[in-house]
Parts: C-alpha cells; structure tokens; sequence
C-alpha cells in the first residue's frame, strides 16, 4: 500500500507547526534543492531524477504536505561539469532545508560545499568522497564493492569459456572508473576474466575498433559502466557487424523505456541483468503498488518525460526525505532530519527496492534477474516474488 505518507496529511498541530524551524522552512513551505545535469554535452542526461524528485513532492503536496506545509524543489543545472556542480550546491545552499533526488557524474564537486554547510543530502552519490559524507544518505548505498547475487547466479548458467572471456566498457569519468573498479575486482574474485577493456568517452559513435578486437580476444560476455546512449551505439555496431556474446551483461542504464528508440531491440535481444529494485517501467505494477505511484504521478507531472532508471531515484529519494520528515514532526531541523536518517534501519521504499540500511549505508543483498525478449524487458528469476535473498549478498572490499 501507499498508507504510510498518509500522515502527510496532518494539518496544523495544536500551537501550529512552529514557523520558520530552520533554513528552507517557513510555516507555510519547505524548501529542498536539487542539482544534476540538465544540459552540457548530453542534455538531458540526468533531467529525469529532477522530475522523479518533483513527482512525489507533487504527490506528498496532494496528500497535504508536511505538517501544512508544501514542498518545494529548486534545481540548478552543473551541464555535466564538476565546478557548475559546485556552483549549483553553493547557489542553493544557503534556500534550501536538503539536498534531495540530485544526480551527477560530476557530484565530487559538491562535496566540499556540503561538507561545510552540513545540509543533509538525501540522492544517489555516485563518487566514493560524496558518499562518505556524514550528512550524505542514499536510497541505494555506494560501498566500496559490488553485488554478487546474479554473477553468481551466471556462474551456474554460462560454461566457463564465458565467463573467463569478458569485456569491459567504462565511461571517462571519476564516479564510473570507481564503480567499475570495484565490480572488475568482486567479479575477478569469483573467477570472471577481463579480457578487454577500455574508457569510452562521451557521445562515442564509432565502436568499430571495439567489435574487431572483441573478436579477435574471442569475447563471451560484455559488463558496461556507463549511459545508455553510449551503450546503444555499441550494441548496434554488434548488431550491424554481425557479432554476439553470450552473456551480454549491459549496465542497468539499458532498463529505459527510451531503449528502443535508440537501437534495433535486436541490438539487445538476450542480455541479461541483475538488478535490486523492481521493474518500475510498469511491469511489476500489479505486484508492487509504489510503481504504479510512481508511473501514474510521472505522468501527472511530465507526461513528455521517459521513465527511466534516474527518476526511479528521484522518486526514491523524495519518498526517503518525506518519510524521514515524517518521524521528525513539525519542528523540522537540518539537526533532526540528518539524526533520524542516521537513526533509520532497513527501508525498501515502499517495495520499490530490495531492503538496504539508511544509517549504516549498506548496499541490498536480495535482487533479482531479468533479461531482454522481442523488445520486452521479462522476468527470469524469481518470478513469485520481488526479490530473493539468497543468490548471494554484496561483496565489500
């Protein structure tokens, strides 16, 4: 159910709710900033975590807000440049309650900025240094590591010769070299072998040199740490040249409702993912209530929008910062807010995603397995359930 933001509609305490309690916070309105990339040289990369963010303030707001007050998002745009990011975070800081939903490449660039103004920042920190940071919580944790549910599940499936011929693609940028450094060491742990590599740039168009030398290192299987557009160039050129891998194991950027548009859907015919959030496209809306929410107020909000992964964490956030609002009361704080998150367990947003913990920053270690069917993203495994716990947990290194 979606019961629990029902308190959201708490009006007015007895005395009322106490007024302007802290930065961002008048009797009548809460204030929470958002920065990521809205322009630059991809436009639009990161315009759907803005409007998954002001699509469950809109819904809070239609539930009657926080204690009679509604909730604002003030975005700036960092155009895909750590020192707009900066400058977005220094811009806002001194408006705004939180920082919520934001999502950047480039978010090492607000770091310093939301060390020293102490701002709870609720969103997905994508570089190492922003999730370290004691006022930093994400709906989905990043610890140095990586999940091992569904390599393991692979493992039982694909024959050896798969497994030990891998290729690597990563985008050119801080965040995803981390990311991807900690997947190439859990994997090589369980008996994966890389053997190619290399850092794609943004707005790549020619993979042909990729595909020659995939072929040439008799490539089985494909892991990519990067954005979609750059992962649909290389699957057509796959496609176009003729070449397949058993096991094409795309980052989960590819789980977009815009896939199709940007590659034959016999580009990625195959491909197989783990994931631990559930199909918020719509597919598990009839056994998870929170994705047909989320769709139905997407819609509300930016009916030209594409659901993607980004508004999923836009979402996801917002709904933590409300919930999180929620159990502090009206007498809403910077102080209180970053204690009750520091005090919050387990949370699934709402079913949305697998269980992680708030307060300690720990990564989900239930997913599940999905893959790609005529243009269709289906389940694999499990199909009775969301989620299962015991493919295995995330590997912390």
């Amino acid at each position: 159910t979606v019961a629990n933001t029902d308190s959201g509609r708490t009006t007015l305490p007895p005395g009322g709710n106490g007024g302007a309690t802290d930065v961002g916070v008048t009797a009548n309105e809460i204030r929470v900033g958002w920065v990521g990339t809205l322009t630059g040289p991809v436009p639009g990369l990161f315009r759907g975590a803005l409007i998954g963010t002001q699509a469950f303030m809109a819904y809070q707001n239609s539930q009657g807000g926080l204690f009679g007050r509604r909730i604002r998002v003030l975005p700036a745009d960092d155009a895909l440049d750590s020192g707009k990011n900066r400058a977005g975070h220094l811009q806002l800081k001194d408006q705004v309650l939180a920082f919520v939903g934001s999502f950047s490449v480039n978010d090492d660039g607000g770091i310093g900025v939301l060390r020293d103004c102490g701002c709870p920042d609720i969103g997905a920190a994508l570089t190492r240094a922003h999730a370290d940071l004691p006022n930093s919580f994400s709906p989905q944790p990043l610890k140095r590591g990586w999940r091992t549910g569904g390599l393991r599940w692979f493992k039982q499936k694909y024959p050896k010769e798969v497994i030990e011929h891998v290729a690597q693609f990563v985008a050119a940028v801080q965040s995803a070299r981390e990311i991807a450094a900690d997947q190439r060491r859990v994997m090589e742990s369980l008996g994966y072998r890389i053997v190619y590599s290399r850092e794609v740039q943004p707005n790549e168009t020619n993979f042909t040199g990729d595909v020659i030398q995939m072929r040439n290192r008799g490539v089985r299987m494909l892991v990519f740490q990067g954005d979609i557009g750059n992962m649909a160039r290389l699957a057509t050129a796959m496609y176009q040249q003729n070449f397949k891998v058993d096991l094409p194991h795309w980052g989960n950027a590819i789980y977009d409702s815009n896939l199709f548009k940007l590659a034959p859907k016999e580009a990625f015919e195959g491909s197989m993912l783990d994931q631990v959030y559930a199909l918020f496209l719509g597919e598990d809306a009839g056994s998870v209530p929170e994705v047909a929410l989320f769709n139905q107020w997407m819609k509300k909000v930016d009916p030209n929008q594409p659901v993607d992964l980004f508004s999923m964490y836009g979402w996801i956030s917002a709904r933590l910062f409300v919930e999180t609002a929620q159990k502090v009361g009206p007498q809403l704080t910077r102080a209180k807010l970053l204690q009750a998150l520091r005090d919050t367990g387990t949370w699934n947003a709402n079913g949305m995603v697998a269980p992680v913990n708030i307060g300690q920053k720990r990564p989900a270690d239930c997913g599940f397995i999905f893959t790609v069917r005529d243009g269709r993203f289906v389940r694999v495994h499990p199909t009775d359930k969301p989620f299962d716990c015991s493919l295995g947990g995330f590997m912390y290194l």
